[in-house]
């Protein structure tokens, strides 16, 4: 644990900028350890089996930062425990790239310096792009030093009682690493027992100009005791498991140990509820093996990034096409994908959302995808080349 990072004692701090235990700064989020829980937070967490009067949410926010290490994967925020006079006070969780898949907030997209600089240099076509995309303003972050500047688009929508209107961010649900880091967040959660998975926990954007990536924050309602329900189902998540996997999260999830799992988590979760993890984890082992009668694996590996851009993955993830179907149909289809996992959910919110707002050209990706104020900025550039 590394020492207070300032001198609030409740709620959530943001923009905070810690040292690591390794010296290395990073920036993030203080969230103070919660007491007990509030009463609908409560009753999600007594369906995993955990206490609501001592929840130890911040140390189950650090168990699921070691176990996303232990996977190798990249779908978690470090997150360290901080303490004040060697007493635990909260968690440090770094922050998350990218941007929520749904908020009522302002939608911020961090651009290269030079895209920003473009989009500065044309007010009303960048607030033309916001405009038409369901924002009523935008600004840049004005700092010339910034190497990756956000630009921000902002919703001053409200709804009759003056509360904002939910918003889609920015996401191309096409993009093959975004297809593959929602999967892994996914089958990270059945082995965490993340009972309070949803699209605004999940962020997508990208560091850099490195892929996509995919991050699932507030770990602190996981790893429950409660490992299935009366029926055999894994309690807080999607009934079914995902259908595919990537082939180097199947070999991280096979050739990772109970006892490796539980030497990590000691200290951080109790002896039964590190059992519950271990359970899981054998769990997800055991269907990751499981043929059929042909002998194939029942869970489809995907071998490389072209195999997430194939046609069929859609019906892999459990997305449906909504548009032109009756409406009966479609809400029954809707159902479907609200129960078929992380990705299909996403897609399903999309795509209702541009039935509602009208637009008839569907194709499975956002509204707006990742990727436009970019090819705005682009666009831009090459119509109007420098002297």
């Amino acid at each position: 644990m590394f020492e207070r990072l300032s001198a609030r004692d409740d709620g959530i701090e943001f923009g905070v900028t810690a040292q690591l235990p390794n010296g290395m700064q990073a920036r993030g989020v203080f969230k103070a350890d919660r007491p007990r829980l509030k009463t609908k937070a409560a009753a999600i967490a007594a369906a995993m089996g955990i206490d609501g009067q001592r929840p130890n949410s911040s140390l189950r926010s650090v168990a699921a930062s070691r176990l996303n290490r232990l996977l190798g994967l990249h779908v978690i925020p470090l997150t360290h425990p901080v303490a004040r006079n060697g007493e635990l006070v909260g968690c440090f969780m770094q922050e998350a790239p990218g941007v929520q898949v749904l908020s009522t907030d302002d939608k911020s997209v961090r651009m290269t310096r030079q895209d920003a600089d473009v989009l500065r240099a044309h007010p009303d076509e960048l607030r033309r792009f916001a405009l038409d995309h369901g924002f009523t303003d935008v600004e840049i972050e004005a700092d010339p030093d910034k190497l990756y500047p956000a630009v921000t688009l902002i919703n001053g929508r409200r709804d009759p009682d003056g509360l904002p209107l939910g918003m889609l961010n920015q996401i191309d649900l096409d993009d093959p690493d975004t297809r593959r880091e929602t999967n892994n967040l996914e089958w990270f959660d059945r082995i965490a027992g993340q009972c309070d998975r949803h699209l605004q926990n999940i962020f997508v954007g990208r560091i850099g100009p490195g892929p996509m990536r995919v991050t699932g924050i507030d770990g602190d309602l996981a790893f429950g005791l409660t490992t299935s329900d009366d029926e055999g189902q894994p309690v807080g998540l999607f009934p079914n498991p995902p259908a595919i996997i990537d082939e180097r999260t199947r070999d991280s999830i096979l050739n990772l140990t109970t006892v490796r799992l539980a030497a990590d988590l000691e200290g951080l979760l109790t002896d039964a509820e590190i059992a519950a993890a271990r359970q899981r984890l054998i769990d997800t082992q055991r269907l990751l093996r499981q043929t059929d009668e042909h002998g194939n694996l029942v869970v489809r590996v995907m071998r490389s990034r072209e195999d997430w851009s194939a046609d069929d993955v859609t019906t892999s993830l459990g997305i449906e096409r909504l548009h032109g179907l009756p409406s009966r149909e479609q809400a029954k289809a809707v159902k479907r994908m609200q129960r078929a996992g992380y990705f299909a959910a996403m897609s399903c919110f999309d795509q209702v959302h541009d039935l509602f707002a009208g637009s008839p050209d569907i194709q499975g990706g956002a509204r707006y995808g990742h990727g436009e104020l970019e090819r705005l900025a682009r666009k831009l550039s090459q119509a109007n080349p420098p002297d």
